[in-house]
C-alpha cells in the first residue's frame, strides 16, 4: 500500500519528443499536496438509436495528459525546468570544474561538451590563469564543443593565457562583464564611507546598461585595493553608482588603466526553444522501494507562474501539457532516481523590488510567462505527435496601498515601465525577475472599512532586448 509521504517525481529531459530515455538517472522534485497528472479523454457516444432502449456504445477520446505543478520555490531544485519554460538555456550562474588544457586563446575540455556542463558562446567566466584571476568571454566553441575560444571582457580584445594542463580547473560562469578605461575625465571612484563604486558619465555606458543588477555578485580585477568578489546591495537611478555589502576601501583611478568586472549571476531570458521531459510518478510502499510507476512523456511547460504575497513562501505554478500517459508498471524506466537536495524554501520577508530603478512598496505581485502550447493528433492516434508552442503571453497583476497617483497615472497615460522583483533565501541564494517593458491594463481601486488598495493588471511589451529575464544570484563568495 503505498502512502503521500512515499510518494515521489522524477524526470529527465528528452533527446526526441515524446521518447524517454533509455534507463536514465531520473532527478526528483518536490510538489506540494495536489493531483498526479490527469488524462483528461473525452466519453464519445454513439448517436445510434437502439430500438430495444439499451444503451449507446461509449468510446473514449484522445489523451490529454496534464498537471498543475505547484511547489515552493528553492535554489536550484528547478532550475532545468524553469530554463525550458522560459524557452532558453541558463547563461552563467554556476561553478564548473573540469579537467581542461589552456593554450594562449583557448581552453580545451578533456572529456565530455561543453554544453553538458551549462557553457555557451557568449557566457563570461573568471579564470584563475597561474594563480591571477581574469575575466574572459567566449567568443566561439568548437571542435564538437570541446574548446573555448576566449578573448577579454570587452569581447574583441586577445588575450594570451598561460599554457597549461590538463589540469583541474573551476571556472566561474557568469552572464555578464566588461572592462573600463579609466582616463583623467573618465574616472573610476571607490569610496569606503559610503561603499559605492561610481563611473564617470564620460565612459559612454552604466552598471545598468551593461547589465549588472542588485544582488549579482560582481568581482574587480587590476584596481590597486579594491580586487576581489563582492556583492551588488544597490545601483542608483542613474545607473552610474554602485553600492556593495562588504567594504572597500578609498581609491580613485584616473590614468590610462583597463579595470575589468565580471559577474556569478546566470540569467535565462524567454525564448523560443521549449525543451520536453519524461516524468515518473513513483507511488511507493509504506515501508520498501517497492510500488508502481507511471511514465508520462512528450512533458512540456505551457505556462509558469511566480505568486510572491504577503507572510508567505514564494509559489510557483508550471501548467504540465504531455504527449502521451502509459499503464501504471511495476518497474521504473529509469536506472535510479537521485533525490533533490532540500533547500531553504524563499518567503516574501527577504528581497526587494523596484520600478524604473527605484524604489516602490507593493503589497502583491505576480507574473505568468504563457506559452499557448497546442497538442497535434494525427489519425488513429491517441496520442499527440507534438504540441506546438504559440505566441507567448506574459502577464501579471501588482497589488499596492493607494497612497499615491503613481501606479494610477502609468494606466491613464500608458506609459511603459520595468519592474525587478529580487528574492533571497534565508541562506543568501537569490533569484530575480526582470521585466524590461510592460504596461497596465487596467486599475481597479477598492475601498474598504479601512484601507484603500488598487489591483493593476499588466501586460509585457515588446522591447528592443529580452522582455523578461530570470537572473539566479549564488551566494556572495
Amino acid at each position: 500500500m503505498s502512502s503521500a509521504g512515499r510518494v515521489r517525481m522524477a524526470y529527465k529531459k528528452e533527446a526526441t519528443f515524446g521518447t524517454a530515455p533509455t534507463t536514465p538517472v531520473l532527478t526528483s522534485i518536490p510538489f506540494n499536496t495536489g493531483d498526479a497528472f490527469v488524462n483528461s479523454r473525452d466519453a464519445l457516444i454513439s448517436a445510434q438509436v437502439q430500438s430495444t432502449r439499451g444503451p449507446r456504445r461509449t468510446r473514449l477520446g484522445v489523451n490529454i495528459p496534464a498537471k498543475g505543478h505547484s511547489f515552493e520555490l528553492q535554489w536550484s531544485t528547478f532550475d532545468e525546468l524553469l530554463a525550458a519554460g522560459f524557452g532558453n538555456d541558463w547563461a552563467g550562474g554556476i561553478d564548473v570544474t573540469a579537467s581542461v588544457t589552456a593554450a594562449a586563446t583557448s581552453l580545451t575540455l578533456a572529456s565530455g561538451t561543453w554544453a553538458a556542463l551549462g557553457v555557451f558562446a557568449t557566457d563570461f567566466l573568471v579564470y584563475d590563469d597561474n594563480g591571477t584571476d581574469i575575466i574572459l568571454y567566449i567568443a566561439t566553441i568548437t571542435a564538437a564543443d570541446t574548446i573555448l575560444n576566449v578573448v577579454a571582457a570587452d569581447q574583441s580584445t586577445p588575450v594570451v593565457l598561460t599554457v597549461v594542463g590538463p589540469a583541474s580547473k573551476t571556472l566561474i560562469m557568469g552572464w555578464t562583464g566588461t572592462n573600463v578605461l579609466a582616463s583623467a575625465a573618465n574616472t573610476i571612484v571607490w569610496v569606503a564611507a559610503t561603499k559605492t563604486i561610481t563611473l564617470a558619465v564620460g565612459h559612454g555606458f552604466t552598471w545598468l546598461t551593461k547589465g549588472f543588477r542588485a544582488g549579482d555578485g560582481i568581482i574587480t580585477v587590476d584596481s590597486v585595493s579594491n580586487d576581489g568578489w563582492d556583492k551588488i546591495a544597490s545601483i542608483d537611478s542613474t545607473g552610474l553608482i554602485l553600492t556593495t555589502v562588504a567594504a572597500l576601501t578609498d581609491e580613485t583611478i584616473n590614468t590610462a588603466v583597463t579595470v575589468n568586472f565580471g559577474t556569478d549571476t546566470g540569467k535565462v531570458d524567454n525564448g523560443s526553444t521549449l525543451d520536453s521531459f519524461s516524468f515518473e510518478e513513483q507511488y511507493l510502499d509504506h515501508n520498501s522501494d517497492v510500488g508502481n510507476y507511471r511514465t508520462i512523456s512528450g512533458v512540456k511547460i505551457n505556462s509558469i507562474q511566480f505568486s510572491v504575497q504577503p507572510s508567505s513562501m514564494i509559489m510557483v505554478t508550471m501548467d504540465l501539457q504531455a504527449a502521451t500517459i502509459g499503464d501504471f508498471s511495476s518497474a521504473s524506466f529509469g536506472a535510479s532516481t537521485t533525490d533533490y537536495t532540500n533547500r531553504e524554501a524563499f518567503d516574501s520577508f527577504t528581497g526587494a523590488i523596484t520600478q524604473d530603478d527605484g524604489s516602490v512598496d507593493l503589497s502583491s505581485f505576480d507574473f505568468t510567462l504563457g506559452n499557448n502550447q497546442n497538442r497535434n493528433f494525427d489519425l488513429f492516434e491517441r496520442n499527440a505527435r507534438q504540441i506546438t508552442d504559440g505566441i507567448p503571453e506574459m502577464t501579471g497583476t501588482i497589488n499596492a496601498f493607494f497612497d499615491a497617483e503613481t501606479q494610477s497615472t502609468l494606466f491613464f497615460n500608458e506609459t511603459e515601465f520595468e519592474i525587478y522583483v529580487r528574492m533571497e533565501d534565508p541562506t543568501g541564494y537569490g533569484y530575480a525577475i526582470e521585466i524590461n517593458s510592460a504596461k497596465f491594463t487596467g486599475d481597479t481601486i477598492s475601498i474598504g472599512d479601512i484601507d484603500v488598495t488598487e489591483a493593476l493588471p499588466y501586460n509585457v511589451e515588446p522591447s528592443t532586448s529580452e522582455e523578461v529575464s530570470l537572473r539566479r544570484q549564488p551566494l556572495a563568495r
